[in-house]
């Protein structure tokens, strides 16, 4: 089970030896802060030991390029994202 200390609920998608990787539903406006400690607990062993940055708005796209493709050729698209604090991996996608 993972939690967060308001209560919020993350659905574990996948694991690994070194990764948890959950979703969340929509925290409380008033519960969003710059971190929440997250409440882990693995064969009822449980750890208060670590906390996530909570960003309070969605990234937003600021621009594409190019802003023309083909509909038939493969084309790398390249999008600047702001009010995102992290590295966006492509597996996050």
């Amino acid at each position: 089970m993972i939690a967060f200390e308001d209560g919020t609920q993350c659905t574990v998608e996948s694991t690994s030896t070194t990764q948890i990787v959950c979703i969340t539903e929509e925290f409380a406006s008033s519960s969003v802060s710059s971190s929440l400690n997250v409440h882990i607990t693995v064969n009822s062993l449980s750890d208060l030991s670590l906390s996530v940055g909570i960003s309070s708005g969605p990234a937003v796209i600021s621009s594409i390029s190019p802003d023309s493709v083909s509909p038939v050729l493969k084309t790398v698209l390249t999008m600047s994202v702001t009010d995102f604090a992290e590295t966006l991996d492509k597996s996050d996608l």
